[in-house]
């Protein structure tokens, strides 16, 4: 009896404990996660993934410190733990989505550790998930949030960002940021042609620079029509937009191309501005206004090559400069030469080809400090206050061209500036010299009492016969006289131990041929 009774209760026992301990440790939906968890966490009990984002909820509410209570982790601090979360990192992106086609082992686009699902910048680009989004910029089948380069322009998307992600960078303004814009600066060029290399070292890479080059013209504009083949103008293998001298004319395209893009220089007129024209005349040996001057000899100096008379003097610069007398030469900068008052243009006469030679030493009047050669400076022949040329003889010819001032036949050199008798005018000027009321012109250079001084400047000279003035100049023979009298002693030597032999022995072999 006391048996039947143990065996009774023992299997009463057996019974209720079966029932019961699988009561206590059921995972109804093996998720890992027993019923009663699951009724701790809010999760259903009967399905494994209770967010529905492919992760079991065991491994969205794991036990991390082993005190047997599922933790609910919430990665993205939004209150709503990961089990029951269907965008865990919230980015927009739902987990499912981030996970990837097996949920044993989500995808890990950067390798930095999290699942994308948990890493708000899977591709680690700099850019978040929720900015870059499941769109697919460049088409490559890989969404942007895991794209490294989004644009597949060949630069990297955290590049191209800048350093605020929040709010990338976008050179050209179009609205679309440059990570996702294949042509970042909207010069006609692909951000993959230019590069992140930087030509004119300004701080920004190409891709993003408007002038690649720095030249003050916009690469748009120097690429040409076709950027697929960038305008070489000069034929060097560099493309204009990164050539400091588009035309390789020894000009730099900045000197150029002008502030206006909408009026770039063009000097000659044939629809090519200066920059890309390779015959309008501005290379350094060019001389565009034909004065006989090269532009690299007119940037010495200083006259402007587009202007064949520089200081408008009717000399062209180049035959200006050419003239160079002993003691002036010819200044292209300067209207007035020989600074004595008289303009060049006047001096010059009609003919720049052949310039005024007034007295005929070879040295042209706008180089001659005496024109007339009279004895007296130019610059003294002018009015000293209006710098007006005079006429002191009102015979239409001024003084520094007229060879007697004063119209007394005597020549200004033999008058000189001496003033024997005290009048204040000098005998150039003077038609008494010697004050005797009798004119120089009438008492002539004669001298009638034989005292060695002629009748013009003797005051007590007598019976005078006058002079018939018929010229206001200097006799030719006169002329040759004074000119041979001022010869130096070494001209002298040459001509009688050289010259004049030389003549006389021509002479005598004529006359043996004869």
């Amino acid at each position: 009896m006391f048996r039947t009774l143990c065996a009774a209760l023992c299997l009463i026992g057996w019974l209720l404990l079966g029932s019961v301990a699988p009561a206590l440790g059921a995972d109804s939906d093996g998720d890992g996660l027993t019923d009663a968890q699951e009724a701790v966490l809010g999760t259903d009990p009967n399905d494994p993934d209770s967010d529905s984002d492919t992760i079991l909820d065991g491994v969205e509410a794991p036990d991390t410190n082993g005190d047997g209570t599922p933790d609910a982790l919430d990665s993205d601090g939004d209150g709503t733990p990961d089990v029951l979360d269907q965008d865990d990192d919230n980015d927009d992106i739902a987990t499912f989505e981030e996970v990837g086609p097996d949920p044993d082992n989500p995808i890990d686009t950067d390798g930095s550790g999290p699942p994308d699902y948990l890493d708000p910048d899977s591709d680690d680009d700099g850019v978040p998930d929720l900015i870059e989004g499941i769109q697919d910029a460049d088409g490559d089948g890989r969404p942007d949030f895991r794209d490294p380069d989004d644009d597949d322009d060949g630069l990297l998307t955290f590049e191209e960002a800048g350093g605020d992600p929040n709010n990338p960078v976008d050179s050209d303004g179009d609205g679309t940021p440059d990570y996702r814009d294949t042509d970042s600066d909207n010069d006609g060029l692909t951000d993959q042609a230019e590069g992140n290399i930087d030509h004119d070292g300004d701080g920004l890479p190409d891709y993003r620079d408007a002038d690649d080059d720095g030249d003050g013209v916009p690469t748009a504009e120097e690429v040409g029509p076709d950027p697929a083949a960038p305008r070489d103008t000069d034929g060097d293998g560099t493309p204009d937009h990164l050539d400091a001298d588009d035309d390789n004319d020894g000009v730099a395209t900045a000197d150029e191309a002008g502030a206006d893009p909408a009026n770039r220089p063009d000097i000659d007129g044939d629809g090519i501005p200066d920059y890309r024209d390779m015959d309008d005349g501005t290379r350094p040996g060019d001389d565009p206004d034909g004065d006989g001057l090269t532009n690299a000899e007119e940037a010495t100096l200083g006259t402007d090559p587009n202007n064949p008379d520089t200081d408008g003097d009717t000399m062209p610069d180049g035959r200006e400069v050419a003239y160079d007398s002993f003691y002036v030469k010819g200044d292209p900068n300067n209207p007035n030469d020989d600074y004595d008052w008289i303009p060049t243009a006047d001096e010059v006469g009609g003919d720049p080809d052949n310039p005024r030679d007034t007295d005929g030493d070879g040295v042209p009047d706008f180089l001659d400090l005496d024109d007339d050669g009279d004895g007296t400076p130019t610059i003294d022949e002018v009015d000293p206050v209006t710098h007006e040329p005079l006429d002191s003889d009102n015979d239409g010819k001024p003084n520094h061209r007229d060879a007697d001032d004063d119209n007394d036949c005597i020549p200004t050199r033999e008058e000189g500036p001496i003033d024997p008798d005290g009048d204040g005018i000098p005998n150039r000027l003077d038609t008494d010299s010697d004050g005797d009321g009798v004119s120089d012109q009438e008492e002539g250079r004669d001298d009638v009492d034989d005292d060695g001084v002629p009748d013009w400047i003797d005051a007590d000279a007598e019976g005078h016969e006058g002079l018939i003035c018929v010229q206001t100049r200097l006799l030719p023979l006169e002329l040759l006289l004074e000119r041979l009298r001022n010869w130096p002693w070494w001209w002298w030597s040459a001509f009688f131990f050289l010259l004049l032999p030389g003549w006389a022995g021509l002479r005598w072999w004529r006359g043996r041929r004869r």
